[in-house]
């Protein structure tokens, strides 16, 4: 799965800052710090895949142990009296330490809150954890629980109660189930495949060219969104077919290949909520797509292709990763 994928990745890097997240939001009112770290630990009561440690066990599997009880500690750091450029560089260099720290997987709670104090009315929350253990809507369930608990607890309220579907289970449930099907069906899929389709820089390599590595940033005006929407509804194809379709067509490009193989990214989270209570937990997974390109076939008619073979994945999404092989 793409979750041992992060863990064995940050374990034989040997770089603990690998695969760390450090969510940092803004607070601009008075914080009762007791309230909130009571909040945290409530969340984490709540909430099993926050009582969860992980390594990497024997024959690609991992050992997830939940633990009955874990206490978290919210640290708080008084800045108010420095400067806002004395504060804004203690944060930088706070930032790069706690990431270089790591995160110590084996070990429940595997994360760690930090409070920030810039000014009477002013705090800084630092929230750190490995990509391992949540997703991205996972942080976001856990951030707005904790804000609902402290909001509670603060004005003397009680804590609205939420029932929440167990992570636990929900692993119990991925390793019961028969991949078998899964397997054949990627088997087939990838018929003819012996390698990685190569990318950019990997060519480059082969070639003895130099490589520059860099980033690039690029976002969508709402404007252009909205006409993408649109041309997706009218031809009858979703977003993501659009966005894999385009990534397969520019390794295309850059391999000079006809058929590639890329991984797509599936959310893992249908049918993972309880009573309209989504999961906390990392359900993410990537799977094989594989594009074959025919010379002289019209985008619309590769789009509606890529839709159908995205549909017919789905069924497959949760197949172990390191499981899938081509015949």
């Amino acid at each position: 799965s793409l979750q041992l994928g992060l863990l064995v990745e940050t374990e034989l890097g040997k770089l603990p800052g690998v695969n760390v997240e450090q969510l940092v939001a803004d607070i601009t009112e008075p914080l009762e710090p007791e309230h909130f770290e009571a909040a945290w630990q409530r969340a984490v009561d709540e909430l099993d895949a926050l009582r969860m440690s992980l390594r990497a066990g024997e024959h690609g599997q991992i050992e997830a142990c939940f633990e009955p009880k874990a206490e978290i500690r919210c640290r708080t750091l008084d800045w108010s009296k420095n400067t806002a450029e004395e504060r804004e560089e203690l944060f930088t260099h706070h930032l790069e330490g706690d990431r270089k720290q790591g995160v110590r997987l084996e070990q429940a709670p595997a994360k760690r809150v930090r409070c920030l104090l810039l000014g009477p009315s002013h705090w800084r929350l630092l929230w750190t954890f490995h990509q391992s253990l949540l997703d991205a809507p996972s942080s976001g369930l856990v951030l707005t629980r904790v804000f609902e608990v402290y909001e509670a607890l603060k004005s003397g309220q009680p804590v609205p109660a939420r029932t929440v579907p167990s992570y636990r289970e929900h692993l119990e449930w991925l390793s019961n189930e028969d991949h078998d099907r899964g397997r054949a069906f990627f088997s087939t899929a990838l018929v003819g495949f012996t390698e990685p389709t190569p990318l950019p820089f990997e060519l480059r390599n082969r070639s003895l060219q130099p490589t520059i590595a860099g980033q690039v940033r690029a976002s969508l005006s709402a404007e252009q969104t909205e006409q993408l929407r649109a041309f997706a509804k009218e031809r009858g194809v979703s977003l993501k077919a659009i966005a894999e379709f385009c990534w397969g067509l520019l390794l295309s490009r850059h391999c000079g290949e006809l058929d590639v193989v890329f991984g797509t990214t599936w959310s893992g989270r249908e049918g993972t909520s309880l009573k309209g209570e989504p999961m906390v937990g990392f359900t993410t997974n990537t799977t094989p797509l594989r594009l074959t390109l025919t010379r002289g076939e019209r985008v619309h008619e590769a789009l509606v292709r890529m839709h159908s073979q995205l549909s017919t994945v789905r069924e497959f999404m949760h197949t172990p990763l390191a499981q899938i092989h081509s015949n």
